[in-house]
């Protein structure tokens, strides 16, 4: 992924990540045995290569000064997200089954997807300012 995004845009990584997770997410419904675990690897590695591209974004547009805090934030906030993660996959699998897991899973790739595309065609990347010699 770190290849890609030193490449290409943030945007035009992010956007495919985001459309191979709604892919996937709708191909592992109503699949068992050795095709769902190779849509499983599939969606895993669209899964996990989401997160550089969320850290290089981070540190491209948030201000040196700032970028500790909005790291910390952003680790508070995930550790909080996913510690209800595992009573929310129960709840839905118990009620309706992997395949409406794996719906709702692309729904909310698809409001990634959206908002991949509300980001601006340029991003603006803050850079510390030249130090002044004395």
């Amino acid at each position: 992924m770190g290849y890609l995004l030193d490449r290409l845009s943030i945007k035009v990584v992010f956007l495919w990540v985001a459309m191979l997770q709604i892919g996937f997410f709708l191909a592992m419904m109503d699949r068992v045995g050795f095709t769902a675990m190779v849509i499983g690897i599939g969606f895993m590695l669209a899964v996990f290569g989401q997160i550089p591209i969320n850290d290089v974004l981070l540190g491209k547009i948030i201000e040196s000064k700032w970028r500790s805090r909005a790291y910390g934030l952003r680790y508070v906030i995930g550790f909080s997200v996913m510690s209800s993660a595992i009573p929310l996959i129960a709840w839905i699998h118990t009620r309706w089954g992997f395949d409406m897991l794996f719906l709702w899973l692309a729904v909310a790739s698809v409001a990634i997807l959206i908002s991949v595309l509300m980001l601006p065609r340029r991003l603006v990347f803050f850079r510390s300012p030249p130090r002044l010699s004395p």
